[in-house]
């Protein structure tokens, strides 16, 4: 199960597009318009991702995990993410060759930041800390630092009821007026994010597990906290990554809804879908799966495309 979980988390890179509304600009007209766009779809993208990614792997509402996953499994489950990303912007192609994009994707990044912030989110790392103590200086901003505290808050008080997305509005609209720039851009992510995480999550979690019903946001268990949590780390830790030098090719909302449900694939299984204890000594390496090549991968992921006929 290791082996699935490192790769699902490392199993993404960037690519090259073309930079006139969906790549960072410092243009106040162009930033605008990815404010807008990213807002809207960003939520919306990364929740199509999920649900065809749940479709095509067909999970069972009372599934558990096995005690381990072969390369088989592995490569089916990769094969499963591509075709899910690839049949959500079926209709709003990023690109005029889709399996190339798709398979860029899928292209291992070769860094185990996302792995590790994740991880740390999951043993109970607020996201701002377990960004900065992953890479070891303080990257996230002051303001972005206070939105994340009191977006935390209220997924505490709010998650899974329908004030939820008013009081996210009204979050957002206060840190519009506070944050500019660099830090406008990252919150407005992150609050796309928020919006349809929760509303999947919030709709969907019983698709993973039914026995949750009820249980899904409770302070003990926290599991919606903890998804939630981990998604809006995904389009922030992209955002930084990619300003960081980290992460490569261009800044497009539509990786980071990619790159945030690649986050709540993995903690949909390993939360919801594992019933096993984890030790605190559980950990994500890159040993785990140096014998599992891109080129299996993409392989297995043309394959699949093949089978269900997407084109």
């Amino acid at each position: 199960m290791k082996k699935l979980y490192t790769f699902l988390y490392l199993s993404i890179c960037f690519f090259l597009l073309s930079c006139q509304q969906e790549t960072f600009s410092t243009d106040s007209n162009c930033l605008n318009n990815i404010a807008e766009e990213s807002v809207s779809k960003i939520g919306y993208y990364h929740n199509e991702i999920i649900k065809n990614f749940v479709t095509l792997s067909n999970i069972p509402s009372n599934a558990t995990t096995k005690a381990s996953v072969d390369s088989n499994d592995f490569l089916q489950t990769m094969a499963n993410y591509g075709a899910a990303v690839r049949l959500a912007y079926k209709n709003d192609p990023p690109s005029s060759d889709m399996d190339q994009w798709v398979g860029d994707i899928l292209r291992t990044s070769l860094t185990s930041n996302q792995v590790t912030i994740v991880e740390r989110i999951i043993g109970g790392m607020t996201i701002t800390d377990a960004i900065n103590t992953t890479y070891r200086k303080n990257v996230v901003s002051n303001v972005v630092k206070s939105y994340l505290a009191e977006l935390n808050i209220l997924i505490q008080q709010y998650g899974g009821t329908i004030a939820y997305s008013n009081q996210l509005t009204l979050l957002g609209n206060k840190y519009a007026r506070l944050a500019s720039g660099e830090d406008g851009e990252i919150i407005s992510w992150a609050t796309g994010v928020a919006e349809g995480s929760h509303e999947y999550w919030n709709s969907e979690y019983r698709q993973w597990n039914a026995q949750l019903s009820g249980r899904f946001w409770d302070n003990v268990l926290n599991y919606g906290g903890r998804l939630l949590s981990a998604d809006i780390s995904g389009a922030i830790e992209y955002y930084l990554g990619y300003k960081l030098g980290i992460i490569t090719g261009a800044l497009t909302w539509k990786i980071a809804a990619a790159y945030a449900a690649l986050n709540s694939t993995l903690c949909g299984v390993e939360l919801i879908l594992s019933s096993a204890t984890r030790s605190s000594n559980d950990g994500y390496s890159i040993e785990n799966i140096k014998n599992i090549t891109y080129e299996d991968v993409y392989r297995a992921y043309l394959h699949r495309v093949e089978e269900l006929g997407i084109h």
